[in-house]
């Protein structure tokens, strides 16, 4: 059943199963919260998984003015306690990643453990940046068959080599949610990427427990991207995914699934009292 909250004056669409310590799940840019939807199913059973709609995404509104990594951050600091819990295990894919990063960094007291996938500690390279502003340009005033066309580049550095080929359902399955969007709130999610600042000198700060689970074949953030966290997060180790590329979850489930598992099930064994039970989620 699709939920929503409003925080901070955004509404905010989201799902929830399960019932133990809250991880929240963010979807990474041009998809949804559905990107998550299997492996909250299995971990459904020892933990509330709640998986949102980024703004501009799915069912969740968006500032017409425009949002940037900041905006998100505190959101994301509001919607924690909103649910009715006191810390949340964050789980996110690249623009997922990079803001509950950036949470754990900024609001510490509210998250107890990060997982971050494909998502790069550094700030956007100039091609970056300009990729991303010729997207927000076509989206925002190109024609459908741009569009069409958007898409279709966006795949081919979205998910590796094998998923295009092996799995042409899970291509078009991508495809129903990107056209589902609202081009206009997507070409202003699009421009999020450039508030990124680079993460780097700030990441001994992070000092929660830290997952990096990483699509060996991404295109977008290559693996060796991720070896920029290691050495300088106290608490961090990083899990490859042989045969994903940018959009694991979706690519190799049951792997991410099993390592997610590994993770969490860790965590409550080292600490069992590492988070209180959510209290009843509250409702606007």
């Amino acid at each position: 059943m699709i939920r929503t909250l409003d925080i901070r004056g955004t509404v905010y669409a989201y799902e929830a199963s399960g019932a133990g310590p809250l991880v929240l799940f963010g979807h990474g840019l041009y998809f949804d919260r559905s990107m998550f939807a299997r492996q909250a199913e299995a971990l459904g059973d020892r933990y509330r998984c709640v998986r949102l709609d980024w703004p501009g995404h799915g069912d969740s509104g968006w500032r017409p003015q425009g949002w940037t990594a900041a905006d998100l951050v505190e959101d994301v600091a509001a919607l924690i306690p909103a649910l009715g819990a006191e810390r949340a295990i964050l789980v996110g894919l690249s623009q997922g990643g990079a803001v509950f990063a950036r949470t754990a960094l900024a609001h510490p007291e509210r998250v107890a453990a990060l997982v971050i996938m494909n998502a790069t500690p550094h700030a956007p390279a100039s091609d970056a940046r300009n990729r991303m502003r010729q997207a927000s340009e076509t989206l925002a005033h190109g024609s459908a068959r741009d569009r069409e066309q958007l898409f279709r580049s966006i795949a081919d550095r979205m998910f590796s080599p094998h998923t295009r080929a092996a799995h042409p359902e899970r291509m078009a399955a991508a495809r129903q949610v990107f056209v589902r969007h609202d081009p206009a709130a997507l070409a202003l999610a699009v421009r999020l990427g450039l508030s990124y600042e680079d993460l780097v000198p700030r990441l001994g700060n992070l000092a929660v427990p830290t997952l990096l689970l990483w699509g060996e074949d991404d295109l977008i953030s290559p693996i060796a991207l991720a070896r920029a966290y290691l050495g300088q997060v106290p608490d961090a180790r990083l899990a490859g995914l042989p045969l994903a590329g940018h959009s694991a979850p979706l690519e190799q489930p049951e792997a991410v699934t099993r390592e997610l598992a590994a993770f969490l099930h860790g965590l409550a064994a080292v600490r069992p009292s590492f988070q209180p039970p959510p209290t009843s989620e509250i409702q606007p």
